[in-house]
């Protein structure tokens, strides 16, 4: 049995194969572009689209694709993968928590007012300015998965009003959650700060939008760790040059790397980020040994740990 590693982010294939010997012992773990015959390949293992590789159709005998990461919608669409594979998605909760400190953070320096505050440095000025109550400013989090729970849940600790929405509803202690497209307009025109944590499907991409942005509450800021997709660019540097949008830190963009000259890179309201999240998470072991638990399921036919919905995009 053969896994092929695909990786843009510097995985290494022989820590792979040493980190499973002892747990699959009959499997050779094989890392992109160098993949032997492909005929011998039964398990994808990629934290990236594979579609630009050349996709999966030389895999005849493919039984299994892991995506290392939280969204599966690349693997999903992609034709070239057939229909009877069978696709996971990593559920990390060391992943979850960098980005939910990734948020607190752009968050936070926003309601603070850090960015004003060095300009007051850098012109030796001592005048303290206004914040509101941190229980008055409302926070919408879109998507509640594990990373927007992790997100609502650190956020609601801190003492932040956060409302979480998302497909179904959920039950979060201290978290109001609402369910449903129905319940977003509402939820926008109230939050002073828009966190989206949602994967990318046909009902996300494009939901911030001319439309959806015009709802929200003049001044408003927008934090992107999700998907580049679920915000039409366009119509956000509108909103920042009309003001209804007062600022966005981004982590995520519609075509990555971004390309030079786009106007994201030089805009004032914008902070970007090359899609690095949050603090790197020491999780490796949680990474592995799912792995190796989906291994195991998939050989004693048994039903896989966080399996993808084909219908649903994620």
């Amino acid at each position: 049995m053969a896994m092929l590693l695909v990786s843009d982010y510097g995985k290494d294939p022989a820590e792979w194969q040493d980190r499973l010997r002892d747990f699959i012992p009959a499997v050779e773990v094989r890392g992109w572009p160098s993949c032997g015959e492909p005929t011998d390949i039964d398990i994808v293992l990629a934290d990236c689209a594979v579609a630009p590789k050349g996709g999966f159709s030389a895999f005849t005998k493919l039984r299994w694709v892991h995506y290392l990461g939280h969204g599966v919608g690349d693997m999903l669409r992609d034709p070239t993968l057939d229909a009877g594979v069978l696709v996971t998605r990593q559920r990390r909760k060391g992943m979850a928590q960098g980005l939910a400190i990734y948020v607190v953070n752009a968050l936070t320096n926003q309601h603070l007012r850090v960015a004003e505050y060095r300009e007051l440095q850098r012109q030796q000025r001592w005048e303290r300015l206004s914040s509101l109550v941190t229980a008055d400013v409302n926070v919408l989090v879109l998507g509640l998965g594990i990373i927007g729970v992790t997100i609502a849940d650190r956020l609601a600790e801190l003492g932040y009003a956060v409302t979480g929405w998302s497909r179904s509803l959920h039950d979060i202690t201290g978290v109001m959650t609402i369910a449903g497209p129905d319940a977003l307009d509402d939820a926008l025109a109230a939050a002073d700060y828009v966190v989206a944590a949602l994967p990318e499907t046909d009902s996300t991409i494009g939901l911030l939008n001319r439309k959806t942005l015009a709802l929200m509450k003049h001044g408003v800021y927008l934090i992107n760790i999700g998907r580049g997709s679920l915000i039409a660019e366009d119509d956000l540097l509108s909103a920042l040059d009309d003001g209804r949008v007062r600022g966005a830190q981004l982590d995520v963009f519609a075509t990555e790397p971004l390309p030079g000259g786009h106007p994201l890179w030089s805009h004032p309201g914008v902070t970007l980020t090359p899609h690095a999240g949050g603090p790197p998470a020491n999780d490796s072991d949680e990474t592995f040994a799912e792995v190796v638990e989906n291994y195991r399921r998939l050989h004693n036919g048994e039903d896989l740990l966080n399996l993808a919905n084909r219908e649903w995009g994620y």
